[in-house]
Formats: structure tokens, sequence, C-alpha cells
């Protein structure tokens, strides 16, 4: 697949912060994987998707394809870790 020689700045623009956003709420919510950060790692997943979606949309910005797959894997560690501790709080009680 080749790609375009147009890019567009703004799409660029918006799939670099998409990576940014996502790449950061994956780490948060991995490191603070507390009750509320869990829904910070599911906006992670979300976010991930959607930088994929415009890469996959627009033809280009494969080199944020890698980040965007680590921040979705941050992501969903976070959402696993998040149900155990609310399972675990269900459970002990």
């Amino acid at each position: 697949m080749s790609l375009p020689e147009n890019r567009d700045p703004a799409i660029e623009s918006q799939i670099s912060n998409k990576t940014t956003i996502a790449l950061v709420c994956g780490i948060v919510g991995l490191i603070f994987s507390g009750m509320c950060c869990g829904l910070v790692s599911i906006y992670a997943i979300i976010e991930a998707n959607r930088g994929d979606g415009l890469i996959d949309v627009n033809g280009y910005g494969e080199e944020y394809r890698f980040q965007l797959r680590v921040s979705r894997i941050l992501g969903w560690i976070g959402v696993v870790i998040w149900v155990a501790q609310i399972l675990f709080a269900m459970l002990t009680r």
C-alpha cells in the first residue's frame, strides 16, 4: 500500500493526538488501577480504536499504529486489573 502524497496535516494531527491520549490513558490506567482508573483504561481502548480507524480510512499514519496497539494492550490490562479488584472486593465482604 503506497502512502498518499497529499497528507492532510489536520488529520495527521488528530491521529497523533489520539495516539498520545491513548498512550497516556493506558499508562495512567495501568499504574493507578483503582476504582476510577478503570474508566481511564476504557478510554485508552476507545481512543486507540479511533486512531486506528483514522489510519485505516485515510491510508496514512502507519507510524502511529504500534503505539496505538501498545495503548490498547495497556488499556485491556488496566480493565482486567480493575475488574479483578472489584470482584475481589465483592467476594471478601
